[in-house]
């Protein structure tokens, strides 16, 4: 039953409970058909658990995935770079580090999720190596390393110089900054290298090299630099940058110490200046030939 009631001037009327089941009885044939049964709504309520379950289940999944794509280090991007006798190159990677190849020199980049790798297998490369302005940037940065033979070298912040005199023997030289040397498959060995500082690699032990960065650094500017070189290695040098050949007639004469500057191509001047410099004598046989005896 209804009652009327004054409230602030205004007359409010009130329903009581049966006053409102008499007005839904009116629309009970339309509502009662769209209301859920007990075992409807315990359905429902079982599927929005599983496609929460689902939900969680697919996100650890994702989850999982990346970690391990994280920890497998997919490399992204591969590229295969060589230099002819006498060509030099310029690379710039995408991080902003540069490696400079040296002539008849091979090298493999691969870019990874988390490391920048380089295998040198031939040559003469140096590289600088990009660390990033800030904190932030230096921490998330990838590992630089480089592979040769059986050096492998991990850049700590440095230029550096690795030259593969073969197919196992390598010699590294740090022009700035430090590396950590070691010797693969173990590396359970590893030496950290700082500016001026050389090693060299021999039967799978590492050496110390006493030389001059001068002489290292002379290939970047087109020169070579020979320093008490013994005649034979000082030839060898040219013979990185052109195609000539030498006959030594006196095994005596390999052993004559060089000294003096000259330009990476200029081996004719080379051989016409050292019987000035040297006690042999030089005899040309052809363009691309020519023979060194004891005066």
């Amino acid at each position: 039953m209804k009652s009327a009631k004054k409230a602030q001037g205004h007359d409010v009327e009130q329903y009581t409970l049966q006053d409102m089941q008499k007005l839904i009885a009116c629309f009970e044939d339309d509502i009662l058909p769209n209301i859920p049964s007990k075992e409807e709504i315990l359905k429902r309520a079982l599927q929005r658990r599983l496609r929460k379950q689902k939900i969680t289940s697919a996100v650890f999944v994702v989850f999982a995935m990346a970690i391990g794509i994280y920890w497998y280090n997919p490399a992204y991007q591969t590229q295969n770079i060589t230099t002819q006798v006498g060509q030099q190159k310029d690379i710039q990677l995408s991080d902003g580090s540069q490696i400079k190849l040296n002539t008849n020199t091979q090298i493999l980049i691969k870019q990874k999720l988390r490391s920048r790798e380089v295998t040198l297998t031939q040559g003469e490369a140096l590289f600088t190596v990009e660390h990033g302005q800030n904190f932030i940037s230096r921490f998330m940065a990838r590992s630089f390393t480089v592979s040769s033979g059986n050096m492998f070298v991990r850049d700590i912040g440095t230029i550096f110089n690795v030259r593969a005199l073969s197919a196992t023997d390598t010699q590294v030289t740090v022009l700035d900054g430090s590396v950590e040397v070691s010797v693969l498959p173990f590396q359970t060995v590893k030496t950290v290298l700082t500016q001026g500082q050389s090693v060299r690699n021999q039967n799978n032990q590492l050496f110390p090299v006493v030389d001059d960065l001068n002489t290292i650094k002379a290939w970047i500017s087109g020169r070579i630099i020979f320093n008490q070189t013994p005649l034979d290695q000082a030839v060898q040098t040219f013979q990185r940058y052109s195609n000539f050949k030498v006959n030594f007639k006196d095994q005596k004469a390999k052993n004559i110490a060089i000294y003096g500057q000259f330009n990476q191509e200029s081996y004719q001047q080379f051989m016409q200046v050292l019987p000035e410099v040297a006690a042999v004598k030089v005899e040309k046989i052809n363009e691309n030939e020519w023979n060194i005896k004891n005066k």
